[in-house]
């Protein structure tokens, strides 16, 4: 039996025929669910990782509202070449980094 998700993990992510959870591309999407992160109801910042790991791992659904993980919102980090996550400390990467994305020829 597939233990049923909190609604914003299960617009990200599906649970394969092994039980774990996989992140879900959109038709065309560019890719974007790579950057994601998302936010706990303590403002807490979650890396797609984070979610998978606490999910296949420690067997978490994020469904309890009174959990510290309880996830409330999740976004895309386009550009913010800063951002941690608060559950490993590792960098949530921006789908735009201009360290990685700066042609070969400039002087960046």
């Amino acid at each position: 039996m597939t233990k049923e998700l909190n609604p914003i993990i299960a617009g990200a992510f599906e649970v394969d025929n092994d039980g774990k959870l996989k992140l879900k591309y959109g038709f065309n999407s560019g890719g974007y669910e790579n950057h994601q992160y998302f936010v706990t109801k303590d403002a807490l910042v979650l890396a797609v990782e984070d979610i998978i790991e606490l999910f296949n791992d420690d067997n978490m659904s994020f469904q309890d509202p009174e959990d510290d993980y309880y996830v409330t919102n999740v976004h895309v980090n386009y550009e913010h070449p800063e951002m941690y996550s608060d559950h490993t400390g590792e960098r949530i990467d921006p789908a735009y980094d201009d360290d990685k994305m700066c042609d070969p020829r400039c002087d960046g």
